[in-house]
């Protein structure tokens, strides 16, 4: 009898670890939501502006909005890297020029089309720029947080890329006391994409100093990769050191 109860018991723990091993970094798809850095608009060092979600199409600098994500899948400056590094569908609801109150007036609508395990938030230059108060683009970006929790889906935040050097060079300092707080937000992965871009910033911009280049979508895909790596919870793990004791 006691043969019988440790060979069942060595059935369960091998199956456990298969099942485990099996199931290790296996995601749901992902959902991208924010500004122009999300839906992939990029501007050349001679000014010409284009759009990785729109294939790289060029548009006109009158209108830059016109860079929208519309839910395309693996399209856009850093998802095809993303999809690539954890095997899975991204989704890209990125729109140009929009504030972080945008963002949340849309995102219930944008999960609705999709119901993605991850959604990935990244917002607040455009706040950072145009002037919502901190306090507002913190207060909305917690919301959504807590709106991607309703829906019993993965939050995961991104700190904003740096504005130094450009035009836009002076509202730099509001992207550190906006990415200060988030760093603080408690019970959320937070992909520090300005930490990993900071020291060679203008070797990661597209040319304005504001967008991405390829080395910057590239660091930027790695960052939310990681993210999404650690918040993935594997509860079978906590399973087989219980058999092993038992046994």
């Amino acid at each position: 009898m006691k043969l019988l109860f440790i060979s069942a018991l060595t059935s369960v723990l091998f199956a456990a670890v298969f099942f485990a091993v099996s199931h290790a970094q296996t995601f749901g798809d992902v959902l991208t939501i924010g500004n122009s850095l999300t839906a992939g608009q990029a501007v050349s060092s001679g000014g010409v502006i284009t759009c990785a979600a729109l294939g790289g199409a060029v548009i006109a600098a009158d209108r830059q909005s016109s860079c929208r994500g519309n839910g395309q899948r693996n399209v856009g400056g850093w998802q095809p890297g993303l999809a690539n590094a954890i095997d899975t569908n991204v989704f890209n609801f990125g729109n140009s020029g929009e504030l972080t109150s945008q963002l949340l007036s849309r995102l219930d609508s944008e999960m609705n089309v999709r119901n993605s395990q991850f959604v990935l938030i990244l917002g607040g230059t455009n706040d950072a720029i145009r002037g919502p108060a901190t306090s507002v683009t913190i207060s909305n970006l917690q919301a959504m947080i807590a709106r991607v929790r309703a829906r019993n889906r993965t939050p995961i935040i991104g700190t904003l890329p740096p504005l130094l050097g450009g035009r836009f060079a002076g509202s730099n300092a509001r992207i550190v006391a906006i990415n200060a707080q988030i760093r603080q937000f408690e019970d959320v992965e937070i992909a520090d994409h300005y930490a990993a871009l900071v020291d060679s910033w203008s070797s990661h911009t597209s040319g304005d100093f504001i967008h991405l280049g390829p080395s910057g979508n590239a660091i930027v895909a790695q960052g939310w990769a990681d993210a999404i790596n650690r918040s993935i919870a594997t509860p079978t793990q906590a399973f087989i050191p219980a058999i092993i004791i038992l046994l």
